[in-house]
């Protein structure tokens, strides 16, 4: 019994770690739009898109490398080309992505 148990706590711990990519909310503000990309990661980021009439700006984006493929087809599916991105990123994590 007690093997059985430990087998499915081992289990239950790597469901728990498991992590999945994020999502995207997007709030319409009138003039523009604001998209937001929660990552899902271990840090618990969030990453920006302002959509204007004919252009995007992105702040924040995401640092790992499965937020950011997520985060970029999202952003090519509006359509419209980056006009800026705001960036601010800290040294730390050895899967960031410099833009």
């Amino acid at each position: 019994m007690k093997k059985v148990l430990f087998i499915l706590f081992n289990l239950l711990t790597i469901t728990a770690m498991a992590q999945t990519k994020g999502r995207f909310e997007v709030h319409d503000l009138g003039n523009c739009k604001l998209h937001i990309y929660y990552t899902n990661d271990a840090l618990g980021d969030a990453s920006y898109i302002v959509e204007g009439k004919d252009a995007l700006v992105t702040m924040e984006q995401p640092l790992f490398k499965d937020n950011v493929s997520e985060f970029d087809n999202y952003l090519s599916k509006l359509g419209k080309p980056v006009e800026k991105r705001v960036t601010d990123y800290h040294v730390g994590a050895p899967e960031a992505t410099m833009w």
